[in-house]
């Protein structure tokens, strides 16, 4: 499959100015699939110095169409998801992507009309925001502080507002160099210990902690409250984060030490989780 497939079809059908493709200044709709109309989403002054993604970009050229449908790849087949109503199809993208946001980028890859529904639908990124930031602010002021700080863009807020995953492990790799013991002084063995750390965030405040040699793969699915007991060097704890993203953790330690852990949540540049 051809990568640039959709700069391709961008200078096909909307050349940059305004002048032909191969159909002319302006596309046949019975070139274009048929059966959809997008009507909630409205495209504003983009945030953030005027950054737009190149899939956003896409996204809001298919808004432009008035008709969509998703066809199978193989005509001789049925494709049931063509007959589903467009809220359906919505609800659909909504309860995937509480599951996982990387399967909402997925599902947007398949064709025009999930893109358009996945990546422009304000009323889905509004639900999945006022799901994932419930934990930190009331839903007032969710909705404040996307019209202050995010210029009502919910997708721009999802993406670049810090937040704390709770379906899953942070794992820090750490390193140290320890000297061993040699049959004589000319010959001094150094070993490199590798060991790991693992945090496990909870609504509420609460964590747990891990500080363990053993590798991610024998431990990460034990550190729930449940099955805690069979893990070594486990500690509970408490956190907070701050509106930039500054996360601290607060855990006791042995022979009652309280150490502090600071950590810093940033968008690494990916529309996913």
């Amino acid at each position: 499959m051809d990568p640039d497939v959709d700069k391709h079809y961008k200078q096909k059908y909307f050349p940059a100015g305004g002048g032909g493709g191969s159909l002319g200044t302006k596309a046949r709709h019975d070139d274009f699939h048929s059966g959809y109309s997008v009507e909630e989403y409205h495209p504003g002054p983009t945030p953030h110095g005027g950054h737009t993604d190149p899939l956003t970009a896409l996204a809001q050229s298919f808004a432009s169409l008035e008709i969509l449908s998703i066809e199978p790849e193989d005509p001789e087949r049925p494709c049931y998801l063509a007959t589903i109503p467009d809220e359906i199809l919505l609800h659909i993208l909504l309860h995937l992507s509480l599951q996982s946001l990387s399967s909402l980028v997925h599902t947007s890859q398949v064709c025009k009309k999930l893109l358009s529904l996945s990546q422009g639908e304000a009323s889905l990124y509004k639900a999945l925001c006022m799901h994932y930031f419930r934990h930190f602010d009331p839903p007032g002021t969710i909705l404040s502080r996307c019209v202050k700080d995010y210029s009502s863009d919910w997708r721009r807020m999802l993406i670049d507002r810090p937040r704390i995953r709770f379906d899953g492990c942070y794992i820090a790799t750490c390193h140290y160099l320890r000297p061993g013991a040699g049959d004589s002084s000319w010959n001094t063995p150094i070993h490199m210990v590798t060991y790991f750390r693992f945090v496990r965030f909870y609504p509420g405040g609460r964590c747990l902690t891990v500080l363990t040699t053993t590798e991610p793969r024998e431990v990460v699915h034990s550190i729930t409250w449940t099955g805690v007991a069979d893990v070594k060097g486990v500690s509970e704890g408490v956190w907070t984060m701050s509106e930039t993203g500054e996360v601290e953790i607060q855990v006791t330690g042995p022979r009652g030490y309280v150490f502090v852990k600071d950590l810093q949540v940033r968008w690494l540049g990916k529309t996913g989780d």
